[in-house]
C-alpha cells in the first residue's frame, strides 16, 4: 500500500522534533562525557546530584522500563519520595513463568527493603521492547504482545504479595501492577542519547527526575546483579537509540549534524562508587567490576551465534550491530566515579 500525504506528513514532522530536540540533548549530555566535568557538575549542584542518584533508604519504589519515557515524574507527582528501580524489562526475561520470575526477583526485592526501600509498585508499557522480544518465541504470536507483559506482570506481583506474607517480611502494604499508557514525550520515537548503568550500592537512578537531566535508558544493574542481563540490555538500548526509532546514525552529507557519529556517539555511562565498593568489599559482576562494560564487552564471538530461538537470533543481530558501532567510535563508553568529586 502506498503512503498517504498524511503518512509522509506525520513522519516528517517526527523528523522535524528528532531534530529540535537533538542539540538540546546533547547540551545535557556534557557533563557526564568525563571524570572532571561531572566532578565540577557534582560540586556546582549537589541538589541535583542528589535528585539524579537518589539514596534507597526511605524512599518508595516503583519499578518501570529501562525505557527513557518512563520516568519517576509521574509517581513524584503523587509522593515526592518515589523512586524509580529500571527493569520492568527485566523481569519479563528473568523466567518463561510468573513463578520463575518471581522465584529470580526475589533476592532482588529483599536488597531492595534490606536498604530501607519499599516497593509500591510494578508498572508494564505500552510498546515494551521486552515483550516484543518475548513474544517472538510465542508459538501463538499476538498482535499486541504488550498484553503478554500486562499478564504476566499482574500475575508476579499476585504471588510477590503471597509470598511476602507466607515468608512474614515486614513491608508496608501490598504490591500494585499499574500500566504505563502514556509515555512521557514522544511516543513515535526514542530520544535517549545514554544508557546509564548505575553500579552504585547506595543510590538509584533517576535521569526523568528533572528537565535538566539528559534523556537516557537507565539500568540500576548492581541490583540485578546478572552481568549477561545487564550486557544484553546495553545492546537492546543502543539499537533502539542508533535505529529508526531513536536518533539514528548521522548520514554523511548530513547538514544538520542530527544523529549519532564519532563526533557525538551514543554513549554508555557506567556510574560507581569505588570508595562504598572498596568499603564494603563488595563482590559483584565478578573480574567484570574491575573494569565494567568497556569496549572489549563485545570483543569475540557472538555469545549467541548458532542460537535457533527467535529470540536469540534477535540477540546475535544486536550484538553484531553494537560491536560494529563501537568499532567506528559511534557508541563509547564511559566510567565515573561519585566518590572522585567528593576529594
Amino acid at each position: 500500500m502506498s503512503e498517504t500525504v498524511a503518512d509522509i506528513a506525520k513522519y516528517q514532522e517526527k523528523d522535524i522534533k528528532k531534530i529540535e530536540s537533538w542539540d538540546d540533548q546533547i547540551s545535557k549530555i556534557q557533563p557526564f562525557t568525563k571524570q572532571e566535568t561531572f566532578n565540577q557538575w557534582k560540586r556546582e549542584s549537589p541538589k541535583s546530584f542528589e535528585k539524579l542518584f537518589p539514596k534507597w533508604e526511605g524512599k518508595r519504589v516503583a519499578i518501570v522500563c529501562m525505557d527513557e519515557r518512563c520516568s519517576c515524574a509521574r509517581f513524584q507527582k503523587e509522593d515526592p519520595k518515589f523512586i524509580t528501580f529500571n527493569g520492568a524489562g527485566s523481569l519479563l526475561l528473568f523466567g518463561s513463568t510468573p513463578e520463575e520470575i518471581v522465584d529470580n526477583f526475589w533476592p532482588i526485592f529483599l536488597r531492595l527493603i534490606e536498604r530501607g526501600a519499599t516497593l509500591d509498585i510494578i508498572t508494564g508499557h505500552k510498546g515494551c521492547g521486552a515483550a516484543a522480544l518475548v513474544n517472538l518465541d510465542n508459538p501463538d504470536k499476538i498482535a499486541n504482545p504488550d498484553n503478554i507483559a500486562y499478564q504476566k506482570l499482574e500475575k508476579v506481583v499476585e504471588l510477590l504479595n503471597a509470598r511476602i506474607v507466607a515468608e512474614s517480611i515486614k513491608h508496608h502494604a501490598e504490591i500494585k501492577f499499574e500500566k504505563i499508557t502514556e509515555l512521557e514525550g514522544d511516543d513515535d520515537y526514542h530520544h535517549a542519547v545514554s544508557c546509564f548503568v548505575n553500579l552504585q550500592p547506595d543510590n538509584s537512578i533517576s535521569v526523568g527526575s528533572s528537565k535538566d537531566f539528559p534523556d537516557a535508558f537507565a539500568l540500576n544493574a548492581r541490583k540485578i546483579r546478572n552481568f549477561e542481563q545487564t550486557r544484553n540490555e546495553i545492546m537492546v538500548a543502543i539499537a533502539i537509540a542508533t535505529g529508526g526509532h531513536g536518533y539514528g546514525i548521522a548520514s554523511e552529507d548530513n547538514a544538520s549534524n542530527f544523529g549519532f557519529s564519532s563526533k557525538n556517539p551514543f554513549r554508555v555511562v557506567v556510574v560507581r562508587d569505588k570508595k562504598s565498593e572498596t568499603q564494603r568489599e563488595y563482590k559483584y559482576h565478578s573480574e567484570q567490576l574491575q573494569n565494567p562494560f568497556q569496549e572489549n564487552l563485545f570483543d569475540g564471538p557472538s555469545p549467541f551465534t548458532g542460537g535457533t530461538s527467535e529470540v536469540e537470533k534477535d540477540l546475535n543481530n544486536k550484538w553484531k550491530h553494537a560491536k560494529e558501532l563501537i568499532k567506528k567510535g559511534i557508541v563509547t563508553f564511559v566510567e565515573l566515579d561519585t566518590s572522585s568529586a567528593e576529594e
